[in-house]
């Protein structure tokens, strides 16, 4: 008659070396071809591992079962008790599990475990496989998903706040100009009272136009980082995008720490603007995260550009968190590697970021120690060709030769704001749709410049450039867009084919009237 298996908890031994059973579990020599299968083997025993294979310790990051053996198994399996493991795993059923790395990282494994008796003792037998590569895949599907439904739906919104922001920019900025004109003019018939009225007035409409263009930075940004037209490079210099990216994080550094901007003069970087724009938000992001809630006056973010010897613009993130062991930072860029709890961090982040910067032929490295912080040092190469479009600089409005415009949109507001804005320095007429303007240049084509937007319905701005380059071919480089974005692939591809002038909404009015004025300066030139 056999003897009664004793319980788990009744039997203790010392563990191991790999490939060894100790006690009456079996003959090491027998079990060394176990090291050679595929898949990781575990025997378990009363929280404590009694056997480890060598894939298993591979998979782990073991040398050897000793080091393995130190752990007891539900720390290793994530469990709030040997006990709870076992009962979750009581019906043999493959599943999937975390097991903890030997470098604390956590690793995505299937599972099967049984319960056997080895001559008298109850153990557990685990086989392992490695999940991390199927649930990459399926994760990386997810997420373009995800990344792709929020795009498209960041890209709509910001389509649809761009149109009514453009308009009470233009008027907005339309008061700022005429009301200290009017006030000029009219201060000696005003008294006192009146005079303090009209100064609160003003101050309201230039609080509210730094409101305005507050909302329109917010949308530029989400149109920034919606953009899906990966492999459009433009000229960029990297300090507005980290400007943009920086306001994007305040919400996340507000109790953690305090943002630090140093920006050196830079060159300017050929990339993709949306691409580059998440890659930095990542890296700031992963900051921002790196540091703990509760004590911002003591930590900061710091952001820093700056030429290296090499001549390559150099962007570094530097935080005051916890920082990494060189274990950690070994495997810092693996894909869905992190350490942050759960719904915190995807571990898609910081590999997202390395490999759009390796794309646009540029490096990201990192230097940490553990209790000090982290400096993550992108290296991007300095353009060596010029702009195909070159970003206008502010400055004070500047007189325009007087000309005849004609403004195709179908925003009504818009075309009155862009009316009174500009009916000072030129005659302006205007066409709600395509079909209004087509029928305008029937009856008279002598325009300067015909400022069209792009997104119409039934015929689009870039449709009707078309016809009326066909019908009016005078007019072909006369155009000049505008755009709320959102916009098609072909509508991109055919911007980027142009050397017409773009303008996004919201714009400043001074910006046009620049355009305006280089366009009656190019009329000029070709009439000499």
């Amino acid at each position: 008659m056999s003897s009664r298996p004793k319980p788990e908890g009744e039997h203790t031994s010392s563990p191991p070396t790999s490939g060894t059973v100790a006690g009456s579990i079996g003959d090491g020599d027998r079990l060394r071809v176990l090291d050679h299968v595929e898949g990781g083997i575990a025997v378990c025993h009363a929280d404590a591992f009694l056997y480890a294979n060598e894939p298993l310790l591979r998979m782990l990051g073991y040398a050897s079962l000793e080091g393995l053996a130190t752990h007891k198994v539900s720390a290793i399996v994530g469990a709030t008790s040997y006990d709870a493991w076992v009962e979750a795993t009581e019906s043999g059923e493959p599943h999937t599990e975390s097991w903890r790395r030997a470098d604390g990282a956590v690793s995505r494994v299937a599972a099967s475990v049984s319960a056997m008796n080895i001559g008298d003792v109850a153990v557990r037998v685990v086989l392992l496989r490695d999940a991390s590569a199927a649930s990459l895949a399926q994760a990386q599907l997810q997420q373009t998903e995800r990344l792709a439904a929020i795009g498209t739906l960041a890209a709509g919104v910001a389509h649809q706040l761009n149109n009514p922001l453009a308009y009470v920019l233009a008027n907005i900025n339309y008061l700022a100009e005429e009301i200290p004109q009017f006030l000029r003019n009219a201060a000696p018939s005003l008294d006192g009272p009146q005079t303090a009225r009209l100064s609160d007035l003003l101050s309201a409409m230039s609080d509210a136009r730094e409101g305005a263009e507050r909302v329109a930075r917010i949308v530029r940004d989400l149109r920034t980082f919606s953009r899906m037209e990966d492999e459009r490079r433009e000229l960029l210099d990297v300090r507005t995008l980290l400007d943009s990216a920086c306001g994007l994080i305040e919400s996340e550094l507000r109790n953690r720490g305090l943002l630090v901007k140093t920006f050196d003069l830079v060159a300017p970087v050929e990339a993709n603007p949306s691409r580059l724009a998440q890659a930095f938000l990542n890296l700031l992001l992963n900051a921002a995260q790196a540091i703990p809630e509760g004590d911002p006056t003591h930590n900061e973010v710091g952001v820093r550009t700056y030429t290296d010897d090499d001549g390559m613009v150099v962007v570094e993130v530097r935080d005051s968190g916890v920082g990494m062991s060189q274990a950690v930072q070994a495997r810092i860029f693996d894909p869905f590697y992190t350490l942050k709890p759960v719904g915190v961090g995807t571990g898609l982040g910081l590999t997202t970021a390395l490999a759009i910067i390796h794309h646009m032929k540029g490096s990201l490295s990192v230097e940490s120690e553990e209790g000090h912080g982290a400096t993550f040092r992108v290296k991007l190469p300095a353009a060596i060709r010029s702009a195909r479009r070159v970003t206008i600089s502010s400055g004070a409005p500047e007189e325009v030769t007087r000309q005849r415009v004609l403004i195709v949109d179908d925003e009504v507001t818009l075309l009155s704001s862009l009316r009174r804005a500009l009916a000072r320095d030129v005659d302006i007429e205007v066409a709600s749709s395509a079909t209004e303007a087509l029928a305008a240049l029937e009856r008279d084509n002598h325009f300067d410049v015909v400022l069209c937007d792009i997104m119409m319905p039934e015929v689009n701005g870039i449709e009707l450039y078309e016809r009326v380059s066909i019908k009016h071919p005078e007019l072909h480089d006369r155009f000049v867009f505008m755009t709320g974005g959102a916009l098609s692939a072909g509508m991109l591809q055919f911007l980027d084919s142009t050397d017409l002038p773009r303008l996004d909404k919201p714009f400043d009015v001074r910006e046009l009237r620049r355009i305006l004025r280089r366009r009656g300066k190019a009329d000029e030139k070709n009439e000499a």
